[in-house]
């Protein structure tokens, strides 16, 4: 005799769908959040929302927001559910710069953010929360001031001799047309890995460009030229040309392909009758925004002359934004573009990169990386010795 019918195997196809269904309700309670606001959502799929691509790692998670951007059709803002959970894209960038800068108490936290037992996860800048984040960024905005960086840049001249030393020794093993793997930027130890990120990508770019690879060298050499040499701090920062080439790659690889923030108190959006509850997350793809015509031409296209002095007056506040912005800005990215630079000057200035059967034309990220990474980790390029 069963619990509920006279046979056990029927028993437990009534609690097995129960146990469905009753999930179904659960995780679907929510589905009609934002339609009731009025805000327009993409349908999203039951019990896992509008995000099943990423979780199932389907879609590297930069290029999966990018395509939520995408399909904004005109809205300043998309409805989403990670989950059950409502969640909130944005996409006009006045309202990006309200949420990143002016209004930023609104929007201090991170949504993601691990275990606070975990310290070593939790308790770093990235991810701690306010009020101990600001303490936290206090203390540590100093490190990274022009004459701290000064003082480490003989420090990143060692590194930048050891990968020339390493790139020298491989002379000795059929050098002349091998493979190197562009993530060769070994020399940075794994915290430093988006500046060695950039720089790979910096260096495919340059591989495929080649009249960009030698208009930057020319520029190398000729700073080298009037240094006898010697690679110093002013002579990094005076390279414009490689400036442009840098900003030019974050604009199409940013190290974090998108922001997440959490509203810590009701916020109305601005011109808008749509109240954010306390506890929502909220989305900003960089990707969305960094290829979005209304702001970068032909975006598809590699172009540093984007980032001309001349030309770089006329981007709009927000539309780029590879280390974020507003108070929560990456602190280190004045160090990490002075370490992705000298890398690039250590290698150009002695070898020319170019294609190899292995490179990735067009470019695939990697659908199981947080970060904006490569299909296989690494870029597959080859190196040859100027002569």
């Amino acid at each position: 005799m069963a619990l509920i019918t006279a046979y056990w195997g029927l028993d437990s196809i009534i609690v097995l769908t129960t146990l469905v269904v009753t999930v179904y309700l659960y995780m679907t309670r929510k589905y009609n959040y934002w339609k009731k606001r009025g805000v327009f959502e993409l349908p999203p799929t039951p019990i896992f929302g509008n995000f099943s691509d990423i979780m199932f790692m389907k879609k590297n998670p930069g290029y999966f927001m990018k395509d939520l951007y995408d399909q904004r059709k005109g809205m300043s803002y998309i409805g989403l559910y990670l989950l059950d959970k409502p969640c909130l894209m944005v996409c006009d960038r006045e309202l990006v710069k309200n949420i990143l800068i002016k209004d930023f108490n609104y929007f201090a936290d991170r949504h993601t953010s691990p275990d606070t037992k975990d310290r070593l996860g939790y308790a770093n800048l990235f991810f701690i929360k306010n009020p101990a984040w600001k303490t936290l960024r206090a203390k540590l905005t100093p490190t990274f001031t022009s004459g701290k960086l000064k003082k480490m840049f003989e420090l990143m001249l060692e590194c930048g001799k050891n990968l020339d030393t390493h790139l020298n020794s491989l002379k000795l093993e059929e050098f002349e047309g091998d493979d190197l793997v562009a993530q060769a930027a070994i020399f940075f130890t794994a915290g430093y890995e988006t500046s060695s990120t950039v720089m790979a990508f910096s260096l495919y770019e340059l591989a495929i460009h080649s009249e960009i690879q030698n208009r930057l060298r020319r520029e190398i050499l000729d700073a080298l030229h009037e240094t006898d040499g010697k690679i110093t701090y002013d002579m990094v920062c005076s390279l414009q040309y490689l400036d442009m080439v840098v900003s030019e790659t974050l604009r199409m690889y940013p190290p974090l392909p998108f922001l997440d923030r959490l509203t810590v108190e009701t916020y109305k959006m601005p011109n808008s009758d749509l109240v954010l509850e306390k506890g929502t997350p909220v989305y900003i793809s960089m990707l969305g925004i960094h290829y979005d015509p209304e702001y970068f031409s032909d975006p598809e296209k590699y172009d540093p002359e984007r980032f001309s002095e001349e030309n770089k007056r006329n981007i709009p506040s927000c539309a780029y934004i590879p280390f974020g912005g507003g108070p929560r800005i990456c602190i280190g990215a004045r160090m990490g573009l002075l370490q992705t630079k000298l890398g690039i000057i250590t290698i150009l200035s002695k070898y020319e990169v170019t294609p190899c059967e292995k490179t990735l034309i067009p470019m695939v990220l990697d659908p199981k990386a947080a970060l904006t990474m490569p299909l296989g980790g690494g870029l597959h390029l080859n190196i040859r010795e100027l002569h």
